[in-house]
């Protein structure tokens, strides 16, 4: 079910309802009561938890497949680019689709969303300390690239086209050379 709610929520946001998920999982309707006794909520929450775990070992095993910067980090955007394409533009950020509504007022919800987008950025940022990078450095690129990782998922989505991940990966150079120059300058 948690894998049905991430689709689910990667595709239409925090607005799926749980007999949605039931059907997508083809499990029983029971099977909300059991699992999820709190809800739509309580099923986020572990999309989220899950999403967080997965990026953080995916951003781990690809910095030690990939040791300098720019590619690093030009496989991350290719890793979204390739879901986002292959989903025929459906599959969007669980992520995103749980807060892209504003609907969202559970303070447990939006810890865990917060968690979960705190611990991508950390990852990145924790293997370009590896790979030389100052820890300031390293969080604000992270922090760039994942934020430009998101926007290329609504313009992608929203124009049908992967154009946008192919601009932010072409900038990457760019950027790692901007972020290292700033302390030199």
């Amino acid at each position: 079910m948690v894998d049905a709610g991430e689709e689910l929520l990667s595709e239409r946001g925090y607005g799926v309802t749980m007999l949605d998920v039931i059907e997508r999982a083809d499990a029983p309707r029971g099977s909300i009561y059991y699992h999820f006794p709190n809800g739509k909520e309580e099923l986020a929450i572990q999309v989220a938890v899950k999403v967080r775990h997965e990026i953080d070992e995916f951003v781990s095993r690809t910095s030690a497949r990939i040791p300098d910067p720019a590619p690093f980090l030009q496989r991350l955007v290719e890793n979204h680019r390739k879901r986002l394409v292959s989903s025929s533009y459906d599959l969007g950020c669980p992520l995103m689709g749980i807060v892209a509504s504003g609907t969202v007022e559970s303070a447990e919800l939006n810890r865990a969303v917060s968690d979960a987008f705190g611990t991508w950025i950390s990852a990145i940022a924790r293997a370009l300390t590896d790979k030389g990078f100052t820890p300031e450095q390293a969080d604000s690129l992270a922090s760039l690239v994942v934020t430009g990782i998101e926007g290329c998922i609504v313009v992608g989505r929203g124009k049908r086209s992967p154009a946008p991940f192919g601009e932010l990966s072409r900038s990457i150079p760019a950027l790692v050379a901007a972020v290292l120059g700033a302390d030199a300058a």
